[in-house]
């Protein structure tokens, strides 16, 4: 929302349409409290200054009845934050106003959150409210929308005890001040007088140290004070015919200047009589017809407002440039266009008529130069009209250029903007296009065929505009852009993030047309699993976005309604159109309420955690097995591994991201207390079954579950995580001891193939949710085990490429790094590149042998004692990167550079460079996973951190070990004493750990 440190608006004025304004505080530019009224002038020409009153006199009014009060109460202004925006006269160069102008830029400041266009509105509203009106007391702001104010940094004014009225100034140069008003300031900053079209000898008195003058061009302030005292004067004729009340009563209308007349009253070195009866340039005359009125006014603004104090504030200023790209429009090739002509396109309304008018001119042409009628000359006699001397120059009489003008007669004083250049019609030929601009431009077409056209002027194509046609025009272009974007995002694989063109969609009613876009991508992307899985994340940010923040529940949840079922299947099955249609026609009967909503957007995460299992399924390509002997009935085969740390990377190793961006991990192969603590064994029996065991917990407090399957019905709950022996079935389904959808029997294929059953067991010392890649490492040595003892030869990388199948099969999803880590021995890099199938590849690190000393006597674990929910976490990561958050995907692309630094570090044996690749990797887990940092666990980190090069949680994150590089060697009795005097730690131990150079190891051959 627009706010200040303390306050935020409570009323904002605009001259203009209230639906842009509407559409801007829903999309948060504007705060929701705030009080939004559009005032249009009672009658034309007022001056800013009569608009101004006008518009407070208007908010007070709105405020008082908000407040309870039946009549106007200037008491309301004492805690007001009121913002007054003029929308200033009729812009040339875009029918709907300077304000509505579109901006060539994707974001300007807090407008990168606006999820719409960016106008010079936008970028207007950011500047005032997080640069320049930052920290100022209750009062009015008062501001043009004519420009585009840019300031590089927030301004500190000090607002202490002010009271007053403050102008801001940007600097100029004296040639353009000419044209415009100057501030003449004394040492203090005080405004002396406001010199306006000075000569330049007046003008050079106003000079600053560096050349430059204080430009009357920013927004004034005035204090809540001045404010009262202001609106008093809408009572008092002849100024209340400034305000709508006035002139409902009967007052005669009265123009007066904001800047010449209420600003100049309160100008130091103004006498009363310079002030009432000067004559100056830009405001009204005291010598016109309204003299009297004027004069009578000045004096009331005198009368009241004297005595105010009136400073400058000088700030500096930036402009913003841009030009059209010829090759974006087909229409606009072959056009001898050059980078100063202004081309334009306007939607007209003649009563029921609606047209599209275009314009073209020159970017230096001086629209209001007047041209004097003499008389009808023939044509290519005449003047001349041309925009720049490398351009053609056209020759028209002035019976063309004005036909049917008003008072088109000798002595009228014409100009550009009055000139009919600008074909609509032809006789026989119906509505004119750009064919119309080209012949002005030099073009096709002839002079004949311009002549008989009907045409109008600029001048007339602006009054004629369909402001409200044009407006509707730029938001369905928008929101079409939108559309495109986002397919053209998904398509060609971007990291654009969508979340704001979503939420813009949903925001203007356009939903529907989003989705069905988003439909059309998901079901043609069957070449690329991870397109349609990333698109079925979108329109669950789509259904998120219709429920509303926080409406509907939580976006995590369960995806297993049985209304779901049959387009979950024809996923599964590989029929992709098919099933995003019924996904489609299913989301239908889900769109009425909230948390109908919520729960369909979890199951389109669902639908798209299944594109993305089948995704990274593309790893088995690279698991290599080859048929042997069988080994003796009876005799195990068994196999342990180390445990893992990862030093860096973690999280760039993860479906979708692994494949999408491309990942890279440094870690190392851990012993925990002197054992490799996670293991497995397998072996033939002669019973046709599959008993399957498994051990978790350290001896003592161990676990151990048994299960037999005798039928195929029995490993159905091989897809079930949580399922009693799930891993270990998953790992017979993976592996192909049997087939599940194969018609024989589980005795029958038992028999067939490996002539009787299996026996499996299972075991990890390690307590659940460690963080050291537990279940991934047990999966690797499981596959070897089972391997083995069907007389299969593999090798490591195979292994990797198994697991990873597997835990799609499984449906855990994670990343490839827990195997990598514990099946591969000592330090290594390990990296996946942005493609499909996805492929690891593992390089084993060379470091000095003295720095592996070091590290191994400085290397600690601490189990916190909480353990981590790595799942929920992983679901909540998936999603952010789906979005491509910025802040994720910058993020990943900092993983990235960390593991490649963190192996730099090893292999040139750096401790210090290791400890802070740790540091930043701990920073970027946050980053990644908020909420992986338990209370209790910042504090034990906090109270180490003296003692350490680096430290993280392992894994994840949420609990789990605490790794910990200390500063100097054997440090654990120091560490146990900091630890026990640090309070709310609650259970935690401490082990040793040590660097496994192996690997999977294979322990014993026997029966």
């Amino acid at each position: 929302c627009i706010t200040f440190k303390n306050s935020c608006w409570l009323s904002a004025i605009l001259i203009c349409y209230f639906h842009p304004l509407e559409v801007r505080q829903q999309r948060g530019l504007l705060p929701p409290g705030a009080l939004l009224l559009t005032v249009a002038d009672p009658k034309e020409r007022l001056g800013s200054g009569g608009a101004t009153l006008n518009a407070l006199l208007v908010a007070t009014e709105h405020l008082s009845a908000r407040a309870g009060y039946t009549v106007v109460t200037a008491d309301v202004l004492d805690t007001a934050h009121i913002l007054i925006l003029h929308t200033g006269r009729d812009f040339p160069w875009d029918g709907c106003s300077r304000a509505f102008c579109w901006m060539p830029v994707a974001a300007a400041g807090r407008c990168v959150d606006m999820e719409g266009p960016v106008c010079c509105l936008d970028m207007l509203l950011d500047c005032l409210s997080t640069k320049m009106c930052v920290g100022s007391p209750p009062g009015v702001w008062v501001c043009s929308t004519d420009m585009i104010l840019s300031l590089p940094t927030t301004q500190k004014m000090s607002w202490k005890d002010f009271s007053g009225v403050r102008v801001v100034s940007l600097p100029g140069d004296i040639s353009f001040a000419a044209h415009h008003g100057v501030y003449l300031t004394d040492a203090e900053g005080g405004v002396r007088d406001i010199i306006y079209r000075g000569s330049e000898e007046r003008i050079q008195t106003a000079a600053m140290p560096d050349g430059k003058v204080p430009l009357v061009s920013g927004p004034v302030f005035f204090s809540t004070a001045v404010s009262e005292k202001l609106l008093q004067t809408h009572v008092t004729p002849p100024l209340d015919g400034c305000t709508y009340m006035g002139m409902d009563s009967g007052a005669p209308p009265l123009q007066i200047s904001l800047f010449l007349d209420i600003l100049m009253s309160l100008c130091s070195d103004q006498t009363e009589t310079k002030f009432v009866n000067g004559e100056r340039p830009g405001c009204s005359s005291p010598l016109g017809p309204q003299g009297a009125a004027v004069k009578s006014a000045r004096s009331v603004l005198w009368r009241t407002l004297r005595g105010v104090a009136l400073s400058l504030v000088k700030v500096h200023s930036g402009c913003l440039l841009s030009g059209l790209d010829l090759a974006s429009s087909a229409y606009m090739q072959g056009m001898p266009l050059t980078s100063d002509i202004i081309m334009q396109g306007h939607r007209v309304q003649l009563g029921e008529l609606k047209l599209t008018v275009f314009t073209v001119f020159g970017a230096h042409d001086s629209l209001e130069v007047l041209m004097y009628f003499l008389t009808c000359v023939p044509l290519l006699t005449s003047k001349c009209w041309s925009w720049d001397s490398n351009q053609p120059t056209f020759h028209f009489c002035f019976c063309c250029l004005f036909m049917n003008c008003p008072k088109t007669e000798c002595g009228v004083r014409r100009c550009l903007l009055d000139a009919r250049l600008f074909p609509v019609f032809k006789p026989h030929g119906g509505a004119v296009g750009l064919e119309g601009v080209r012949f002005l431009l030099g073009g096709s077409g002839t002079t004949e065929s311009w002549r008989a056209a009907w045409r109008l002027s600029l001048k007339e194509v602006l009054s004629l505009a369909d402001q409200q046609g044009e407006l509707r025009w730029r938001e369905e272009l928008f929101f079409s852009a939108g559309r495109r974007r986002a397919v053209d995002t998904l398509k060609g694989h971007t990291d654009h993030n969508l979340l704001p063109s979503i939420r813009a969609a949903v925001l203007g009613g356009q939903q529907g047309a989003l989705l069905q876009a988003l439909d059309s991508v998901a079901s043609s992307s069957s070449a690329d699993l991870g397109v349609a899985a990333r698109t079925l994340a979108c329109i669950a940010d789509v259904l998120g976005c219709l429920a509303g923040e926080g409406r509907g529940g939580l976006r995590s949840g369960p995806a297993a309604n049985p209304s779901w079922t049959p387009a979950f299947r024809l996923l599964e099955q590989g029929k992709l159109a098919a099933g995003v249609q019924e996904l489609a026609n299913q989301r239908a009967a889900w769109l009425s309420r909230p948390d109908l909503l919520v729960r369909a957007a979890r199951h389109y995460e669902g639908a798209g955690q299944i594109l993305l299992r089948k995704a990274v399924m593309s790893a088995r390509k690279f698991v290599f097995t080859a048929q042997a002997h069988l080994p003796p009935m009876g005799k195990w085969q068994e196999v342990e591994c180390p445990a893992r740390l990862d030093l860096s990377g973690g999280w760039s190793d993860t479906p979708p991201i692994a494949f999408e961006h491309g990942g890279v991990v440094v870690n190392m192969a851990v012993r925990v207390d002197g054992r490799r603590p996670i293991g497995a064994r397998a072996r033939r029996v002669a019973e046709p079954h599959l008993v399957l065991v498994s051990t978790s917990g350290a001896p003592g407090c161990s676990m151990t579950s048994r299960v037999v399957c005798e039928v195929l019905a029995d490993l159905d709950t091989h897809c079930q995580p949580h399922a009693p022996g799930a891993l270990l079935k998953a790992v017979c389904v993976c592996s192909d001891v049997v087939c599940v959808s194969s018609p024989l029997s589980l005795e029958q294929q038992l028999l067939q193939h490996w002539g009787g059953g299996l026996e499996l067991h299972s075991w990890s010392l390690l307590p659940h949710g460690s963080g050291l890649g537990t279940s991934s490492i047990l999966a690797g040595a499981v596959l070897a085990a089972v391997y083995r003892c069907t007389g299969r030869s593999y090798d490591t990388s195979s292994l990797i490429h198994a697991v990873l199948h597997l835990e799609q099969i499984l449906t855990t999803g994670g990343g490839w790094q827990d195997q990598v880590g514990g099946l591969v021995g000592g330090l290594k890099l390990a990296r996946s590149h942005a493609a499909l199938p996805l492929r690891v590849d593992v390089e084993q690190l060379t470091v000095p042998q003295d720095f592996l000393a070091a590290l191994q006597e400085r290397l600690l674990l601490v189990y916190t004692g909480k353990t981590r929910l790595a799942r929920n976490l992983l679901q909540d990561v998936v999603r952010n990167w789906y979005s491509r958050l910025p802040s994720i995907v910058q993020n990943a692309e900092q993983l990235v550079s960390n593991a490649e630094e963190c192996a730099h570090a090893c292999t040139e044996g750096s401790l210090p460079r290791l400890g802070a690749s740790i540091d930043r990797y701990w920073q970027q887990k946050k980053a990644m996973a908020p909420g992986c940092e338990p209370a209790a666990v910042r504090t034990m980190m906090n109270a180490l951190r003296p003692l350490t090069l680096g430290q993280s949680l392992a894994g994840a994150g949420g609990g789990g070990f605490l790794f910990i590089l200390m500063r100097d060697a054997h440090q654990e009795e120091r560490v146990q004493q900091i630890l026990h005097s640090t309070p709310g730690l609650g259970d935690f131990s401490l082990h040793s750990v040590e660097l496994d150079t192996e690997g999977i190891t294979v322990l014993q051959q026997n029966a």
